[in-house]
């Protein structure tokens, strides 16, 4: 199966539950994302992944047009809430090329969704779209360091197949500059003391295979368990995530 029905598959299934996992719509997160990208108002804006409309909510009173693309249409349906249908479209990445013309938004942005896709490639798609001094906006949970990019590979990839890297935020703003892309600023956000059980519970996973994912963090190194400062507490483990919210301009 291709990577992206993967994708949409897993993401399809956990549509009804996507909303459980406390980070999709966590208030002061999505303040933050939303003032980072010091908006005008008027900006023709898309947002990659749109998932079922979280950030959209907040972002559509900060742009002029807005639209929103997902590889999983149940996500799109949540999105409608949100937005009109003819502002929604599933599709993936590499297709948005074929949908829309070059230097065609202001503002492109995306949040949790790169880790999803070959990073470089789909980086270098999203700059034809956008206009020549536009922005791109990203929020993306990032390894702690490059001896960590492993083991958080290896958990995503136990939430939903078809990953196929996890970089650091010091790779990854240097990926988005070879793309072509001016970094204006960047920041952590720490999401302190984040649920394994919350996190598991919005999945559509089995009980075996929350099992599974339970028993990789027990396992964990010593190191690992230092870096992620993660806390065994009754059922449940909890960690700290790392998101880079980076905003960068294209080269005119």
């Amino acid at each position: 199966m291709k990577k992206e029905h993967i994708i949409s598959e897993e993401f399809s299934k956990r549509t009804d539950l996507y909303e459980d996992a406390k980070w999709v719509k966590d208030d002061t997160f999505l303040e933050t994302l939303v003032a980072f990208g010091d908006l005008g108002g008027d900006e023709c804006a898309l947002e990659i992944g749109i998932g079922s409309g979280a950030v959209a909510a907040r972002m559509r009173e900060q742009t002029g047009v807005l639209i929103g693309v997902d590889v999983a249409r149940p996500m799109l349906e949540k999105a409608h809430r949100y937005l009109p249908r003819h502002h929604l479209l599933c599709c993936k990445i590499e297709q948005l090329a074929s949908l829309f013309l070059d230097e065609t938004f202001d503002l492109v942005y995306c949040r949790a969704v790169l880790h999803h896709v070959d990073i470089p490639r789909n980086l270098a798609e999203i700059r034809s779209l956008i206009k020549p001094g536009g922005k791109l906006l990203i929020a993306e949970t990032v390894a702690t360091t490059e001896e960590d990019e492993a083991f958080q590979l290896k958990f995503v990839e136990s939430l939903h197949s078809g990953h196929t890297e996890f970089p650091t935020a010091e790779r990854l703003l240097a990926m988005i500059e070879k793309a072509g892309f001016e970094i204006q600023k960047h920041q952590i956000w720490l999401e302190e003391r984040a649920s394994l059980k919350n996190i598991l519970a919005s999945t559509a996973k089995s009980l075996q295979e929350k099992t599974e994912i339970i028993t990789t963090f027990q396992e964990a190194s010593e190191q690992t368990k230092i870096w992620w400062n993660m806390h065994f507490e009754g059922d449940d483990i909890l960690f700290d995530k790392k998101w880079a919210m980076i905003l960068a301009t294209r080269y005119r």
